[in-house]
């Protein structure tokens, strides 16, 4: 069972309870089933340190997501290999330490010889399988475990709001930051932004293992795309379009002083779906200061609709800045004219009259993305002037 509740802004409260039918609440209690013993934990020698030794090899080939094409320096990733018992799952052989060079390929070597399901996991990915490899003497077996699906910041297998929340802690942080969580930097690039959260959407809600049979098959009973399927945009990212743009529409482009102008950030991404869009906005505090929709001081832009979960929502009103970051984890990444957020300003007294620009940080940056397939598909970002009178 699962239930989400989104809150936009202010109060919010969420009771949940269960009850029985009022028909069984009419009924007798049945009697309780009989109580069965626990079954037996597999013996501590097939789970412990020592892991079974043999002349055989293995050669794995994975593809990562979120860190471009290979051959790359950043496909150099730790892969722990696990050899289980196909009979028994429970009844790992040995686990086995691993680094795959810049194509994705790793050799381990002095493996048992015998039938094994053959386990892989990365530092920060769901564990895939493959059932029933043979592994002789002698010989090195080549397997392919596919795509290692992403997200997995706590190391428990699953990808939950856990891990997701780990991202969103670090958001805007990078390896230059004090008290920095490089788990939390998925695509592996110094620094925490929303194409992290992207790739973190690739495993959201998934849990280990990830069979790399059947390709990628889902193991559920309705007839949903495969997993292959659904990894598209991370697996292949050079597919989607690069030159999506962010642009600042104002109510009014004429305010007197004393006078409250709205400005809307806006997305255009044609036909390109995106999961996340994250901007900083900068204006000049002397001029103007930022208010809600009452006209009191803002804490923070005003939402959009579109990407509803909310990462990150500041303003430095001292410094003449507003930084935003909103996304999708689940459902359908949305395409189109996207109202990302809505700032308002009010013009100052005691400032000379004439234009005044609002302008976006550099861009595309970490901080001024819009974000599909763990990468940043922001082209261009169109900066504000707004004429002030007295």
């Amino acid at each position: 069972m699962r239930i989400q509740y989104y809150r936009m802004n202010g109060g919010g409260k969420l009771q949940f309870s269960l009850a029985p039918h009022p028909e069984q609440a009419q009924q007798p209690p049945s009697a309780p089933a009989p109580v069965q013993p626990a079954a037996a934990p597999p013996p501590a020698s097939v789970v412990g340190s020592t892991s079974a030794k043999g002349n055989a090899g293995l050669r794995v080939r994975v593809q990562w997501l979120g860190r471009g094409p290979s051959p790359a320096d950043g496909w150099v990733q730790p892969l722990t290999l696990a050899l289980s018992d196909p009979a028994n799952p429970a009844h790992i052989y040995g686990t086995y330490k691993g680094t795959t060079d810049r194509n994705g390929v790793v050799f381990y070597q002095n493996l048992p010889s015998g039938t094994f399901n053959v386990h892989v996991k990365g530092a920060h990915t769901l564990q895939s399988a493959r059932a029933a490899i043979g592994l002789a003497s002698g010989t090195t077996t080549e397997v392919d475990m596919k795509t290692q699906v992403e997200g997995d910041v706590d190391g428990d297998n699953c990808v939950t709001i856990d891990d997701l929340s780990a991202v969103q802690a670090m958001l805007g942080s990078d390896k230059g930051t004090p008290g920095f969580d490089a788990r939390a930097d998925l695509t592996g690039d110094g620094a925490v932004t929303m194409a992290d959260i992207s790739l973190l959407r690739s495993g959201f809600d998934r849990c280990g293992d990830i069979s790399a049979d059947n390709e990628f098959r889902a193991l559920s009973t309705s007839e949903g795309p495969t997993l292959a399927e659904a990894l598209a945009p991370w697996a292949n990212p050079s597919a989607l379009q690069h030159n999506l743009s962010l642009s600042l529409a104002p109510t009014a482009q004429n305010v007197k002083v004393g006078d409250v102008v709205g400005v809307s950030v806006v997305a255009s991404t044609g036909s390109q779906a995106i999961d996340g869009a994250s901007f900083v906005v900068r204006y000049d505090p002397q001029r103007f200061v930022p208010v809600d929709s009452t006209g009191n001081p803002a804490v923070g832009a005003e939402p959009g609709y579109t990407l509803p979960a909310v990462m990150g929502n500041w303003i430095d009103a001292k410094g003449g800045a507003i930084g935003y970051s909103a996304g999708i984890v689940q459902g359908e990444p949305v395409a189109g004219r996207i109202l990302v957020a809505t700032l308002r300003f009010r013009a100052l007294p005691g400032v000379g009259a004439g234009p005044a620009l609002f302008s976006f940080a550099s861009a595309p940056s970490s901080s001024v993305q819009l974000t599909n397939g763990a990468e940043n598909l922001l082209e261009k970002a169109e900066d504000l002037t707004i004429s002030v009178t007295h």
